[in-house]
């Protein structure tokens, strides 16, 4: 979620909270009732998707830090072993093969750390029989470390999928925000039947259903802008196509190079500009609701 979607949250929260505080108030108004029942129906929808975009591929929650922890904590072992090994044999090939430090082992990036601990496995494997009778590393170490490389694999984020997940689940909760905001409109319209009666509840319901910047619909849109110009010399390109990947949004540069683009649903989104005799030109960035971004896209010709 963006920040701005945790504060409307919290304020949807916070409201429905004191509805609930306050049941006997508004017990027995049937379509306040109605309206109560629909924003925790809508706030329920939120968090669903918030649910979903912690789930990895298999449909299951993967605690991603936690596969990183056990994936290190099993290389370690086997390559602490390995290094003595190796420091026995004066095998300095095998040393310099093995020694990552620790260090070097938790600040590779995902894909990185993974062919780090892989390789150490392969590296110990051959020797596994005297890694055990010499220097006492149990067999069940191996599989241990077997088992983390595959369940640290299955953790890691498939780019292409993570994007598309990414853009629809943003899709979707814009559209929950959206149907909780038509809710919040509605409720407004039923509490001001105790702005006089009933001042310090409505002051509260003010206070939870505001603070924290709820959105209302605005006419404000989310745009992408910029101008596109060759990487070399710098010489503005007309007509250039620039699009959302997997959204619907569109446009072209125009003779002064500029361009401005609407994004349907914001969120990380990438930015495709092509142009016939140059290479495919994408970047990825990430843009909140009613953001403009400014950008510049520098196009390669073709070799």
């Amino acid at each position: 979620m963006t920040k701005r979607e945790s504060l409307q949250l919290a304020a949807f929260e916070r409201t429905l909270a004191l509805l609930g505080k306050n049941n006997a108030l508004i017990n027995g108004i049937i379509k306040l009732m109605a309206t109560k029942t629909e924003l925790e129906t809508s706030i329920n929808a939120i968090r669903a998707i918030n649910l979903e975009e912690e789930k990895g591929s298999q449909g299951a929650i993967i605690e991603f830090g936690a596969a990183r922890t056990k994936l290190i904590d099993c290389t370690t072992t086997v390559q602490g072993t390995l290094i003595a090994f190796a420091t026995g044999e004066n095998n300095l090939v095998l040393l310099n093969s093995a020694n990552f430090s620790v260090t070097h082992l938790t600040q590779s990036n995902h894909e990185g750390l993974y062919d780090k601990c892989k390789k150490i496995l392969e590296i110990a494997l051959p020797h596994k029989t005297i890694l055990g009778t010499d220097y006492k590393l149990p067999a069940t170490a191996f599989d241990q470390l077997t088992a983390a490389l595959e369940a640290y694999k299955l953790a890691l984020p498939d780019k292409g999928l993570a994007k598309m997940q990414g853009v629809a689940n943003t899709r979707k909760r814009k559209e929950a925000f959206d149907a909780a905001s038509d809710v919040m409109d509605k409720l407004d319209n039923f509490m001001l039947m105790f702005r006089n009666s009933q001042p310090e509840f409505y002051s509260a319901y003010t206070d939870a259903s505001h603070i924290g910047g709820r959105r209302y619909k605005k006419a404000v849109k989310t745009l992408v802008s910029g101008q596109v110009v060759d990487f070399e010399t710098h010489q503005v390109i007309a007509d250039t196509k620039i699009s959302v990947v997997l959204q619907q949004s569109e446009t072209y540069s125009g003779a002064d190079g500029n361009f401005s683009l609407e994004i349907p649903t914001p969120g990380e989104i990438t930015i495709k500009a092509e142009k016939a005799g140059y290479t495919l030109w994408e970047e990825d960035i990430i843009i909140e609701d009613e953001e403009n971004v400014t950008m510049l896209v520098e196009m390669e010709k073709e070799a």
